[in-house]
């Protein structure tokens, strides 16, 4: 059975192709279209990835699967809706309700459906090929990858976003593929709207800036003043928590739908131009601090409740790694699993896993998520080609791995790109930017000459698998960089680009079978210099998608501060001769 899942009219549109229970392709549109989260776009670059990746044209597709549940739109979310305004009346601008009922409108099934299939058509589809579109809901999308891909027979979840039809919140016992909710929050009661409201003050962007939001937050130190706000404007309980929307929802003064004056009036003026004072360092401390500890109690309350000691999440917010590493770290926990494209692009194949057990599947073919290299990969020839089109000198090498290792250990910048490209948000060993974590100059360097960000974002390690407990404190098995762990104390001096201000790393840790080339690059440079673990970035600069092409590869790599590119088998080094292609940090 092959399931063609689909993310459209939605922020990171995506596709997935999924056949008889594995995942074969899948990738994001962004990374075709090279327009950061794609915003708007019909995932045509990605569907069409996914067909070519399993052989098979539209005819051939048994199905497609969203993670929308469109027929709820028809009678349930309207009720919804206006139970909503009728409870909220007088309390909450009425702006934030018509704001939630857009989506009514472009979620219609008839006129959900006829989009798709217009979409397919104008970029080649026959209409008669076209498979039957099925529904599936957005959270129950999440809990199917976070279960299905956790390896556990029996386990507690939560699938936690901004809000998919009206849930914001689920919580989830899930014994031997049986799902039960325990527990919703629904609209407005959402964390991911409530993160979102602090990230946009701080000036970043919404469903985008919330990493930096995180990343500032160590920066800054427990404040009685802005907790006592924050504490109204998110009340943690026994068993859940509850949030005050006249300070999250529309305002009339800041004409801004993610907050509210109310908000602006407690918190003061938003930081001008990235230029952050300690208060609004200690605004972005103090939010987060209350995320951890909301979503530590969900989990207390579902350990309490169940006896179940494991964990696994899903939802944009579960993207938050210090969040995930809290709840490690502090809770009685057998084992957590954070699904790593557990955005909305992950719906696509939670969508459909779903379609999949619905028309007879069967579980038993599901597999414990270990990769996410999905996405396409390049051969040798065509490498070259793109090569040889920019003029490059470049050599053939016949261990990539050990010239590589030995250029990281002499303090080089190395584009990274071998093998699949990685889904999800995640620069995982095949489109990544490696350097010395050894030189605590690096993470400035790497920032200013390549990533050309903000100087406070924090770089995250590749670890071998077999060093771990050498690294991290209470060591978890953590393929993602989707945790965050405490470094140990003996190898905060020796690895200092990798810590962050707080004392945390948020890891890979690299299996030899699972990734053989980045493996033993990381292990000829831990022979050469003791320590087995690299700074490791996405392949690209702020604002644009990670690499996806060849072309792409060697457009960054002349375009910033990268010093060497390991491409396949090929090595590029810059020499003084290519004057003519600049960095943009030369030309600043």
């Amino acid at each position: 059975m092959d399931i063609l899942g689909i993310l459209y009219l939605d922020h990171d549109p995506a596709a997935c192709l999924f056949r008889d229970g594995k995942l074969i392709a899948m990738a994001e549109e962004e990374r075709f279209i090279r327009i950061k989260h794609a915003d708007g776009h019909f995932p045509i670059n990605a569907i069409k990835y996914c067909l070519k990746q399993g052989n098979v044209n539209m005819k051939d597709v048994d199905f497609i699967a969203i993670g929308w549940d469109v027929n709820a739109y028809v009678e349930r979310i309207p009720a919804f809706f206006s139970r909503l305004r009728e409870e909220y009346r007088g309390i909450i601008d009425d702006g934030s309700i018509k704001w939630q009922e857009k989506i009514i409108e472009r979620f219609q099934p008839e006129t959900y459906t006829k989009l798709i299939i217009n979409e397919l058509v104008k970029n080649g589809c026959k209409k008669e090929d076209i498979p039957k579109i099925e529904y599936v809901d957005h959270h129950c999308s999440h809990a199917m990858t976070a279960y299905y891909c956790s390896g556990f027979k029996d386990a507690i979840a939560i699938t936690v976003d901004g809000h998919g039809q009206e849930n914001c919140t689920v919580l989830w016992k899930i014994t031997d593929g049986k799902f039960e909710r325990i527990r919703e929050f629904n609209i407005p009661q959402s964390l991911g709207w409530y993160y979102a409201a602090f990230t946009k003050f701080l000036g970043f962007r919404v469903y985008d800036g919330e990493g930096q939001t995180m990343g500032l937050a160590p920066y800054g130190s427990p404040n009685k003043k802005f907790r006592q706000h924050i504490d109204k404007i998110l009340k943690i309980s026994g068993d859940g928590y509850e949030i005050d929307p006249t300070y999250i929802c529309y305002g009339k003064k800041t004409h801004d739908k993610y907050y509210t004056d109310k908000f602006s009036d407690a918190f003061g003026e938003k930081p001008q131009k990235g230029n952050f004072t300690k208060d609004h360092k200690d605004i972005a401390f103090e939010s987060q601090d209350k995320l951890e500890k909301a979503a530590f109690n969900l989990v207390d309350f579902l350990l309490r409740k169940t006896g179940i000691r494991n964990l696994c999440i899903a939802g944009g917010v579960a993207l938050n790694c210090k969040m995930n590493g809290y709840i490690w770290k502090n809770s009685s926990l057998d084992s957590i699993f954070v699904q790593p494209v557990s955005a909305d692009d992950g719906t696509a194949f939670g969508a459909a896993m779903a379609v999949y057990l619905k028309h007879g599947g069967n579980p038993k073919n599901f597999e414990k998520l270990e990769h996410v290299y999905l996405g396409p990969e390049y051969t040798n020839e065509e490498i070259e080609k793109a090569l040889k089109k920019s003029n490059l000198r470049y050599e053939r090498v016949g261990d990539i791995e050990k010239r590589a290792a030995a250029l990281l250990a002499e303090g080089r910048i190395i584009g990274w790109f071998q093998g699949r490209m990685e889904v999800g948000p995640r620069a995982l060993g095949s489109r990544s930017i490696l350097a010395d974590p050894r030189k605590e100059e690096m993470k400035d360097l790497v920032n200013n000459k390549v990533k050309f960000r903000e100087p406070w974002r924090p770089f995250c390690p590749s670890l071998l698998y077999e060093k771990a407990d050498d690294y991290l404190v209470k060591p978890h098995e953590s393929p993602f960089m989707i945790l965050t762990f405490h470094i140990k104390d003996d190898k905060k001096n020796k690895v200092p680009a990798i810590v962050h201000v707080d004392g945390t790393a948020r890891p890979q840790l690299v299996k030899k079978e699972i990734n053989p080339r980045y493996w033993k690059l990381i292990n000829e440079f831990g022979n050469l210099t003791g320590e087995p673990i690299v700074l490791n970035t996405s392949f690209n600069i702020k604002g644009e998608p990670i690499v996806c092409t060849p072309e792409d590869a060697v457009n960054c790599f002349l375009t910033t501060g990268i010093e060497a590119l390991a491409i396949g088998d090929f090595l590029v080094e810059k020499q003084a001769q290519y004057k003519n292609h600049q960095s943009k940090n030369e030309q600043a």
